[in-house]
């Protein structure tokens, strides 16, 4: 038995996947969740200890020595794929693993064959220079701005904070890739719609970020400062995905099929929430990410090109919308989760001006957060959300931090992984995944950044690991 975050047993088919969709609802309308809560994560424990075990026999993989990418993108796109040890200084002949993948189609416990990395290369290669990053912060955070560097090096960022916390961060040279700007809060507007006086600042800053850098990226990443974003799977993921395109890419959302304030079912994250398929999505695609099993999905999908709210209005099953499809989706409790990150293109950036957000979120008479104030005027725009793609049939390898709680157990699967010891679940997330949100809400600043720092170096070893085997991978 293997377990994930949101998961109690690894699904072998419809009515496994229909019971623990059924045990998460319950979850949420349960009295007595405190006392599951604990028994739950003495569960989870051991049986996540129990995957990830290896055996002590086999050869460790050295952290210390990592390196912070290990992504090149200066192949041409559609290139045949070779082997990594062809293309690679960092393979070499001490290599625990050199063998392609096994019978159950996985890397000898290192990744799964649904992972894009065993896919031929797309149309849009990116480098990391394409990508840009957006957050929103305070000074009393710097520590996990600083400790953000490790992953997002050379990455040019965008860093928001309150015009009150002054002084900011200087520049340290003509190269330095870090802007920091000031927006101020405005607490008489937020008092009316019952929010944080940071909340507007916090849904604005990819729109500051786009004015700043004039739109010269492809993509935008866009989370918290204590969102950790695993750089070398987005390049990976976003090769197949056109930046020119209003495209805004997550599978995280606050979601409750009962629309109502009271609702008892609301949580995150949510696959029933409204969001398309990518327009590049094809029948192939979709036997690829279900593979031999019983196909799962949590409503009739919608493949956008581009994913609008009137696209979904008319292609909807579930009588969400409005029969005219006109306006936003009239169901309150459903938002992204920011903390759990976004990319955004380059494209979709480009029809949603500052001003018109601006007014927007100011406009709005009540709101449960930025990520209500952002998600409500995404879709008053016109614009939806887009799955990466897998996870729409796979609900529990979310890409957009799918977990585990605390994401030290995501820490430990890296580390199992690398030496060929993880499978079930676990690996399935790890393969897919792309950001960890490591909440500093709920462990101190100095812990959120150590946590961060520790997640990025445990990735970048299952990353080098898999750049030592000879199997045929596209990294």
């Amino acid at each position: 038995m293997h377990t994930g975050r949101f998961c109690l047993s690894q699904p072998s088919g419809l009515q496994d996947m229909q019971l623990l969709r059924y045990v998460q609802r319950k979850w949420h309308q349960t009295p007595g969740r405190v006392l599951m809560l604990i028994a739950l994560s003495l569960f989870v424990l051991l049986a996540w200890s129990m995957t990830t075990k290896g055996d002590s026999k086999q050869p460790s993989i050295s952290l210390e020595d990592v390196q912070p990418s290990l992504h090149t993108r200066s192949t041409p796109a559609l290139a045949t794929t070779k082997s990594l040890r062809s293309r690679t200084a960092l393979a070499d002949s001490s290599a625990p693993h050199a063998t392609l993948l096994d019978h159950t189609g996985q890397l000898h416990g290192m990744i799964t064959n649904s992972s894009r990395v065993f896919q031929p290369r797309g149309k849009f290669a990116l480098r990391k220079e394409d990508l840009v990053l957006a957050v929103p912060s305070d000074l009393k955070h710097h520590l996990l701005i600083e400790s953000s560097k490790a992953w997002r090096k050379d990455m040019r960022t965008y860093i928001a904070v309150n015009t009150s916390l002054l002084p900011l961060p200087q520049p340290m040279s003509p190269g330095d890739t870090e802007i920091w700007r000031s927006y101020p809060d405005d607490v008489e507007a937020m008092m009316k719609i019952d929010s944080q006086t940071w909340e507007p600042r916090m849904a604005l800053t990819p729109f500051f970020a786009h004015e700043a850098f004039e739109g010269s990226y492809e993509w935008m990443l866009y989370g918290h400062d204590d969102t950790l974003f695993f750089v070398e799977g987005i390049l990976d993921l976003l090769q197949d995905f056109d930046p020119a395109l209003p495209y805004i890419i997550t599978d995280h959302f606050w979601w409750t099929d009962d629309p109502f304030e009271s609702a008892t079912d609301f949580f995150q994250p949510n696959e029933y929430a409204p969001h398309c398929l990518p327009c590049h999505w094809t029948p192939d695609h979709e036997q690829k990410a279900v593979g031999d099993g019983e196909k799962y999905q949590p409503f009739t999908p919608y493949v956008g090109c581009p994913c609008t709210v009137e696209h979904i209005c008319r292609h909807d099953t579930r009588k969400l919308y409005k029969e005219a499809c006109d306006g936003p989706l009239d169901h309150l409790p459903f938002r992204m989760n920011s903390g759990a990150g976004a990319l955004i293109s380059r494209g979709m950036m480009e029809k949603l001006p500052l001003t018109f957000m601006e007014k927007c979120i100011f406009d709005i008479k009540q709101a449960r957060g930025a990520d209500d104030l952002f998600s409500h005027c995404l879709q008053k725009a016109g614009y939806a959300f887009t799955s990466p793609g897998y996870s729409f049939y796979h609900w529990e390898a979310k890409s957009f931090d799918p977990g585990p709680q605390h994401s030290h157990l995501l820490e430990q699967t890296f580390h199992a992984a690398s030496s060929g010891a993880a499978d079930g679940i676990p690996l399935d997330i790890i393969s897919h995944v792309l950001t960890s949100h490591t909440k500093v809400e709920e462990q101190s600043i100095e812990q959120a950044a150590d946590t961060m720092s520790k997640l990025q170096r445990a990735y970048d070893g299952w990353r080098k690991a898999l750049l030592a085997t000879q199997a045929p991978l596209t990294i």
